[in-house]
């Protein structure tokens, strides 16, 4: 999401996406308010909203289980999140 108060944290989410992970970042404000980074944004806090250009109709749901999670994915949201907290490229 390209939240005003998230710029900087954008740009190094995008740059450590780059060279710690498989996953390609994508500018993209569509579902800029149902993220659950919103509430975050409204209070000034920077945030990032990490979505996999997929809707899962189980999404919040009863149905909402971690085992029909994507560990691929989640193993690359770790990789960059780890290379975010460090500072490190």
């Amino acid at each position: 999401m390209n939240y005003p108060v998230s710029y900087s944290l954008r740009k190094d989410t995008e740059k450590y996406s780059i060279r710690n992970s498989i996953l390609n970042p994508n500018n993209d404000n569509t579902y800029s308010h149902a993220g659950d980074s919103y509430p975050f944004y409204l209070s000034g806090i920077s945030a990032i909203f990490f979505f996999a250009n997929s809707i899962d109709p189980d999404q919040h749901t009863i149905k909402d289980l971690s085992a029909d999670c994507n560990f691929e994915y989640c193993k690359e949201f770790y990789r960059i999140n780890c290379a975010l907290f460090s500072g490190k490229n």
